[in-house]
């Protein structure tokens, strides 16, 4: 018995249950007892009986401590085609899991709700992408009041093609350097630059680099800086015509166009949004409705030329008739 150990604090009050008579749902008194522990230190396996009687008869409820381990893989990997399944594993009696936190390189970026199974929080991230890359936080809450937090990491790693996050042109007296920043996971091959579909002899008319830098990605509306690349082709007197930049790795690669144009003796220098396989992105949905909007737009165009030739036709047909 523990009643009168200093170490021990128990306590009945009462408090509203809920119970089922005959499938029904029914509030009444009932009541509560706790057992606090001062000094609490851990063995590796405690076992505690509450003990229940009244007059008509006796109920033992046990509860068995074991060492509380928090169970989750260190890194997991996936890949654009696949989901994956995070499960976090935690026996500790009374512990109640609450969402996962996903966050990378410091920036929360969302709070998951995870499927309570027995004794695991299980996530699932369904056809993973470059937004699911990060570190997932499992947490369980150890106590009734939530104060008290038990938590364990996991990093996921997500391959796909490399993806451009900006380009940019710019001019130096003769010479004209042409700039795409990337991010890539798995890491890249060195990007390969081409003029007007060949590749590129590198000397005193091409000059190339790459290096690491640190860039912005969007994951989920947040924006996060990460390590990406920037590859730089730089002309010696650039003649007009077709330069791209391709950049592959093992899982797919994206190409960027810059396009030099000759108008009235003027160079002008343009680009296209970046087109990536072997799946495509939001980018190429950018590229399909810029090229839709400008069908759309010459086609009514045509359609008011052919109108104004009718009312022109028919004026001059009226005229001749009189």
């Amino acid at each position: 018995m523990l009643n009168g150990d200093p170490q021990f604090t128990i306590a009945v009050n009462n408090i509203t249950v809920g119970l089922k008579q005959y499938n029904v749902d029914v509030m009444t008194g009932g009541f509560i007892s706790n057992l606090t522990i001062h000094n609490f230190k851990r063995r590796p396996s405690d076992v505690y009986n509450c003990q229940i009687s009244n007059s008509y008869g006796v109920v033992v409820e046990q509860i068995i401590l074991g060492p509380a381990s928090l169970e989750l893989e260190r890194r997991t990997y996936c890949d654009t085609s696949c989901s994956i399944e995070l499960k976090c594993t935690l026996k500790l009696v009374g512990a109640t899991p609450i969402p996962w936190i996903h966050s990378n390189a410091g920036e929360t970026i969302r709070s998951l709700q995870g499927r309570h199974v027995n004794t695991s929080n299980i996530l699932i991230i369904p056809f993973c992408n470059s937004q699911d890359t990060g570190d997932y936080t499992c947490r369980w809450k150890t106590d009734i009041l939530g104060k008290t937090i038990m938590e364990m990491s996991t990093t996921l790693s997500v391959s796909g093609p490399p993806f451009v996050i900006s380009h940019s042109t710019s001019v130096d007296g003769s010479d004209t350097v042409f700039s795409v920043t990337f991010f890539s996971k798995p890491f890249p091959s060195d990007p390969k630059w081409y003029y007007n579909n060949e590749p590129i002899a590198l000397g005193t008319k091409f000059l190339q680099t790459t290096t690491y830098s640190i860039v912005q990605i969007r994951q989920h509306r947040v924006l996060v800086n990460v390590e990406g690349f920037i590859s730089n082709l730089t002309v010696h007197k650039a003649e007009y015509g077709l330069y791209k930049c391709v950049v592959l790795n093992s899982v797919g690669e994206v190409n960027q166009l810059f396009v030099i144009e000759q108008e009235q003796n003027k160079f002008t220098i343009s680009t296209s949004e970046a087109t990536t396989s072997p799946d495509s992105t939001g980018n190429g949905v950018t590229v399909i409705i810029a090229i839709c909007s400008t069908v759309f737009g010459v086609a009514i165009v045509v359609i008011c030329i052919i109108i104004l030739i009718r009312r022109i036709s028919s004026k001059m047909s009226g005229n001749s008739i009189k």
